[in-house]
């Protein structure tokens, strides 16, 4: 089995690893910008993972499409609802199985969302 780790990080870190036709991709957090002042902390943090994983994604030539599962940790039950609203104007209908799992606390400290995922990439 060969893999190929991908690194976008400035820090060496790995964020995601290539293993045949399968990407896996560490969790990607939101909470590395300014939150704008009209946008609710949960929809400014989701939209930005989503933004990370797309261009994580690019490196391996593949896109959000090629999403067939993710793991969302979200630290505060009540950010559900919101979450799979914003999920669904940016993915669609046409979203991967998923688990929202509440945690106690992400890093960053002021991070609110995390999502790992696994992406099918094209032959």
């Amino acid at each position: 089995m060969s893999k190929a780790l991908i690194d976008t990080s400035p820090r060496g870190f790995s964020h995601g690893v290539k293993s045949g036709n399968l990407f896996f991709m560490a969790g990607q957090t939101g909470a590395d910008t300014d939150q704008p002042p009209d946008v609710s902390v949960i929809e400014h943090q989701t939209r930005r993972v989503f933004e990370r994983m797309a261009i994580v994604l690019a490196e391996v030539g593949a896109t959000l499409d090629n999403l067939v599962t993710m793991t969302v940790f979200i630290t505060d039950v009540r950010y559900g609802e919101e979450f799979v609203k914003v999920r669904a104007k940016i993915l669609g209908k046409d979203f991967p199985a998923s688990a929202l799992i509440t945690v106690s606390s992400l890093t960053p400290p002021r991070g609110v969302i995390e999502i790992q995922a696994i992406a099918v990439l094209d032959d």
